[in-house]
Parts: structure tokens; sequence; C-alpha cells
């Protein structure tokens, strides 16, 4: 009886083992920040487009353009949603990725500010 409950123990922490291994990883904090800050921008965009163009409300699609953002940074939907899932799990890690994506916010916007032409 013993025997028996030492191999079902070994299995059970084999298996646990293995588990953690074959879990997909976390994207890392400024990959995360640089696409949460692409699908964002990519939402704003079709939300203003939406307002001009009435037929654009019927057609819009979203999911594409997330698909094109994703393949842009060479990630997958799986990969980036679970790894939202990670960090809304962990809320401080969470609070530090939005602060963070704000403050990239910022800086994105200022040097597009910038560099746009000034007109003499």
């Amino acid at each position: 009886m013993k025997k028996i409950l030492m191999i079902i123990c070994l299995i059970i922490y084999l298996m646990a083992c293995n588990s953690h291994k074959s879990e997909m990883p976390v994207l890392n904090f400024d990959t995360m920040k640089v696409v949460m800050w692409d699908l964002l921008n990519v939402n704003e965009w079709n939300n203003m487009k939406a307002g001009q163009d009435t037929v654009f409300k019927k057609i819009r699609d979203d999911r594409k353009q997330f698909e094109q953002v994703f393949y842009w940074h060479h990630i997958t939907k799986s990969s980036f949603y679970h790894s939202l899932s990670y960090y809304e799990q962990h809320p401080d890690k969470m609070k530090k990725l939005v602060d963070s994506l704000s403050a990239y916010g910022r800086r994105v916007t200022l040097k597009s500010v910038d560099t746009q032409p000034t007109h003499k």
C-alpha cells in the first residue's frame, strides 16, 4: 500500500513539473507595453473612423487589425492574451505596465509633435 501511495505521489510530482515547462511564456514587459500601445491606437483610429463613416461601422472588424499588430510584433493572439491574463493576476506588475504605457504614450505623442513640420 505504501508503494502504491509513493508511486502516485511521484506521478503527481512529475506531472506538476512537466506542466510548468509546457506553459506558455509571458511576454516581457517592454514588448507588452508596445503591443498594448499599438492595439489602443488601432482601436482609437477605428472609433474615429466609425464616427466619420457610417459604412465603416458596418464593416468594422478590429480583430483583423489586431491580428496585424500581433504579426508586426512576431507574437500570437494567444500569447498576448495569456500574458495579459498573467499581468491582470499580478496587480503590482499590471500597475507598472499601465503606468509605463501611459508614460510611453506621452513620449510618443510629444515626439510626433516635435517632428511635425512648421509652416512659416
